[in-house]
């Protein structure tokens, strides 16, 4: 049976360089969420997600 193996998370901040304003806020940094998986049989997947307010 094929089970996760390992997995990593990663936080990134990308900071532009100017502040970057839309229709409700303005931002100084996009939080990029990186995630790679593994599983046992050795298949990987990578998704992420990203926030542009603090915190998540």
């Amino acid at each position: 049976m094929v089970s996760i193996d390992r997995v990593a998370l990663y936080l990134v901040p990308l900071v532009p360089k100017t502040v970057r304003i839309d229709a409700i806020q303005s931002f100084e940094c996009q939080e990029t969420i990186i995630l790679r998986i593994w599983d046992t049989d050795g298949a990987s997947g990578t998704g992420y997600s990203y926030t542009i307010g603090t915190g998540g």
